[in-house]
């Protein structure tokens, strides 16, 4: 028997995104609550091209409306109690994305980047 991949239109093009963004805004997320409600009221979580920031946002909001911090232990406890820690990339990714910055310094700009992205997504999926 021959194995035959099928390729999709979105496989066939450059889905707009940019994950270098997507981990330094949930790194960024994690560092500072002011950092977390700036990333909470200017994205969803369908503003993430990956599915594992997708649910790390999640988390991080989360703990933001419960008033604790996205630290690397607390985060990986909640992604677990939700039962998305496997999903989110499990307790390694995490840390790396805890881990991507810093600081929060350039989030605003990462923001606008992910932003369009989503945006330019959400057009192509609107015309296909």
């Amino acid at each position: 028997m021959i194995d035959v991949e099928v390729v999709t239109s979105n496989q066939k093009r450059n889905i707009p995104h940019n994950i270098d963004a997507e981990k330094s805004i949930l790194s960024a997320m994690s560092l500072t609550l002011d950092a977390c409600s700036t990333g909470i009221q200017k994205l969803t979580p369908e503003s993430f091209y990956k599915i594992e920031h997708r649910e790390i946002f999640t988390a991080l909001m989360a703990l933001f409306e419960e008033n604790l911090p996205g630290d690397l232990i607390t985060l990986v406890e909640k992604l677990s109690r939700l039962g998305k820690l496997e999903s989110a990339g499990g307790p390694e990714y995490v840390s790396h994305i805890v881990n991507y910055v810093p600081s929060t310094a350039h989030l605003e700009h990462h923001i606008s980047i992910v932003s369009e992205k989503a945006v330019l997504r959400s057009l192509i999926n609107t015309t296909t």
